[in-house]
């Protein structure tokens, strides 16, 4: 008898729960709730489990950065409705092995993934409101509950795709895969050292010392990604192409972006305050106009270091080509770029809320599955077909070097790996959003996914 899919626990859920009127139930990443009159946000609320030995390896992984990633990819989920992550609960069931000292020191397993947490959870504006904990006999179980505000009405849903539309994806795809298939080779090796990961004294393997929890290893350079093209800051949406600054959950009190959707066409940071003639972001700090960052943005291992828009303990650092200097193998700073996408992901909240607001954006959600497994959900919701070229599929350098090394196919990692959580979006031909992207596909009319460029068929992730 075939197995049952996690498509179909779905739908036998949904069959038995039907939402109430207005409400937006199972089928999109996050659920909707209205607001109780015009002038009140839409909540948007997600919730996620990841279990030992399923989602992670206790070995493979440092309670830091899991504890950033359990936020992570319940704040992708909030990025994906185009909505503001506010407020969290936390449930975790921990063996007694990681809780047998009392009081918890500051190196145990349970303060470390709590630090990891409250990082991410810092670094994009969301308060833990409570949650629950409890004794485990079978591994490290985390649950994370995440609540968000949208203006009323104007959430993304996976259901409005529409035939024509242009399909598209933020950032660089397969990254996330790779860096799982180096933790699982380490592991099988006896080598693995949770390089990818951030380590909580600061410290990385070659040498150099960054920012207090941005370590990784491979000589002090951070795995985050390139300044590319005329020197903005695009692969991980912190600069758009057109040098509109999108800032990390600074919104207004009503759910609207400070300043507007004007901030798009005239290069004034989300939030407030204007572009500073030498690249200055204001309340943070400069970049100059080599890309370095003066005083203690400085890289001790030699290389330079860019910045995220923070250079204070949130590992607002990153590597790229134009840092690497030669004096560490460049295998190792692909590898702990790689890794550091596997362990620490990085939500798309600020592209999640730009897209919001450019016209001609229909539908989104988040990659967490894999291409192949997420965008038919898209096409599934929304009644269309799709097809996609793969040979336009978006792939980091650090990614393309690695498979090349190793005889990896990139495309499999890509369509069928999962994790990137970057944002899978349909937009009418034309539009043009002020975030970085890469048009992969179009939206049909006739049902079911093609591929184009490879005679192979995909299959992304499933849990069964």
């Amino acid at each position: 008898m075939p197995r049952s899919t996690e498509s179909e626990i779905i739908r036998l859920l949904g069959s038995r729960f039907q939402a109430p009127e207005g409400v937006t139930g199972i089928g999109d990443d996050a659920a909707i709730i209205p607001g109780e009159n015009p002038s009140s946000p839409d909540l948007t609320i997600t919730t996620d489990l990841l279990a030992e030995g399923v989602h992670f390896l206790r070995e493979g992984i440092s309670p830091e950065a899991l504890g950033w990633k359990s936020a992570a990819v319940n704040i992708s989920d909030i990025a994906a409705m185009g909505a503001v992550p506010r407020w969290a609960f936390l449930s975790l069931a921990l063996p007694r092995d990681t809780v047998s000292l009392a009081p918890l020191p500051d190196d145990s397993w349970p303060a470390l993934f709590i630090q990891g947490f409250s990082r991410a959870c810092k670094r994009f504006g969301v308060t833990l409101l409570g949650g629950d904990t409890s004794a485990s006999e079978g591994g490290v179980f985390i649950n994370v509950t995440l609540i968000g505000e949208c203006p009323k009405g104007t959430a993304l849903r996976r259901s409005s795709a529409r035939p024509g539309d242009l399909i598209c994806v933020t950032g660089t795809l397969g990254d996330s895969s790779a860096g799982l298939r180096l933790i699982l080779e380490r592991l099988a090796s006896g080598t693995q050292s949770e390089s990818g990961s951030a380590e909580a004294d600061g410290a990385n393997a070659g040498g150099g010392r960054t920012e207090a929890d941005g370590a990784s290893a491979g000589g002090g350079i951070q795995a985050d990604r390139a300044i590319q093209g005329e020197g903005r800051i695009a692969g991980d949406g912190r600069i758009a192409g057109d040098g509109t600054f999108l800032y990390h959950g600074r919104i207004a009190g009503d759910g609207a972006i400070a300043g507007g959707a004007e901030a798009i066409a005239n290069g004034t940071f989300f939030g407030g305050g204007n572009t500073a003639a030498d690249g200055a972001i204001p309340g943070y700090g400069r970049i100059a106009a080599d890309g370095t960052i003066p005083g203690d943005g400085a890289n001790a291992g030699g290389g330079t270091f860019l910045c995220r828009g923070k250079t204070e303990a949130d590992g607002g650092t990153s590597c790229n080509e134009a840092s690497w200097s030669g004096n560490v193998p460049r295998a190792e700073t692909d590898e702990a770029y790689l890794l550091k996408r596997h362990c620490r992901p990085e939500p798309r909240v600020d592209e999640g809320i730009a897209l919001r607001l450019s016209p001609g954006v229909h539908a989104m959600m988040d990659l967490s599955d894999g291409l192949a497994a997420d965008l038919p959900r898209i096409l599934e919701a929304s009644g269309v077909g799709a097809s996609v070229d793969v040979r336009t599929l978006p792939f980091s350098p650090e990614l393309r070097r690695t498979c090349a090394a190793r005889g990896w196919d990139p495309v499999h990692l890509a369509l069928c790996g999962g994790e990137d959580y970057e944002l899978l979006f349909t937009m009418a031909p034309g539009s043009t959003p002020p975030v970085p992207h890469t048009v992969i596909g179009r939206i049909e009319g006739e049902p079911g996914l093609r591929w184009q460029g490879s005679p192979c068929s995909f299959k992304g992730f499933s849990h069964f």
